[in-house]
């Protein structure tokens, strides 16, 4: 709802407030939040709370990841039902290796339930449409968001809903070719793929390889790729944001303009150090 961090010039910024109808002029909370830490480094945070359901299970059902026609039927069936998850999530068989989902040998849907009882039970029920359908504990869901290993490089690639299949296919094929994992969230069409740093390579052969693997894999891609951690040397291999004008890159170098003028907040995210895309 409101918060206050630090700019690159060293200023204190405050923005938001404590109620939900707060807002007027630009939204510099929005901002912020979604700035990949470019704009300032946020020091204090109001958030809204909500009630825990009384019911919140999480449930897993074995696909084939690979399988593009088993993975579009499966998704077919659950855009279909009457309801929608909580969360639904996508993974590969690496991922779900990791996971211990040793019924999930070729991949996974997992997905959460939170509600009533009576709902819980109808949502699990609906999702046996999708294959066998086995509850697992919660917690699967913060060892999914921590489950990359310390010095991975680590990508976002996201479109619309409707190419969602095209994002997983290429999250795939990357996560293969880097000897990664993926995952895809597929409620927000966003796949995240990690690609470990091999034991005997060099930090300069990791960042080779990892630049190497993305101009392959990226060439013909029309969405988006965004580098949440990647060796300094593979920055530039990222692709830029296809446009037909350079109306979003202005926008964007003149928030960070103003904001961090040298370029000292999470340098690269965006962009080569230096610079902007």
């Amino acid at each position: 709802l409101g918060l206050t961090m630090v700019t690159g010039t060293g200023d204190i910024v405050s923005a938001g407030g404590r109620v939900v109808k707060n807002v007027a002029g630009f939204d510099l909370v929005r901002l912020a939040t979604g700035a990949w830490g470019t704009v300032g480094a946020i020091v204090e945070a109001s958030v809204r709370l909500r009630a825990l359901p009384p019911h919140d299970e999480t449930f897993v059902v074995a696909v084939d990841a690979d399988d593009a026609d088993g993975v579009a039927a499966a998704l077919a069936t659950l855009r279909a039902l009457p309801f929608t998850f909580d969360s639904l999530a996508l993974l590969d068989a690496a991922t779900a290796h990791a996971l211990d989902l040793a019924d999930a040998a070729h991949g996974a849907l997992v997905a959460r339930a939170a509600d009533t009882g009576v709902i819980v039970h109808a949502m699990r029920a609906a999702l046996g449409a999708a294959g066998q359908v086995r509850e697992v504990a919660p917690t699967l869901w913060e060892q999914l968001r921590t489950l990359e290993p310390a010095g991975s490089a680590t990508i976002r690639l996201s479109h619309a809903p409707s190419r969602v299949l095209d994002v997983w296919r290429l999250a795939c094929d990357v996560a293969r070719g880097g000897e990664g994992q993926a995952h895809l969230a597929v409620d927000r069409t966003v796949a995240r793929v990690t690609l470990p740093r091999r034991a005997d390579e060099g930090e300069g052969g990791f960042a080779a390889r990892i630049a190497n693997l993305l101009r392959l894999t990226m060439t013909d891609f029309d969405g988006t790729c965004i580098g949440e951690r990647l060796p300094a040397g593979a920055w530039d291999a990222v692709p830029r944001p296809r446009s037909d004008s350079d109306v979003l890159a202005r926008l964007a170098t003149g928030v960070r303009d103003a904001f961090d003028p040298a370029r000292i907040l999470n340098p690269g995210i965006l962009g080569a150090a230096g610079g902007d895309r």
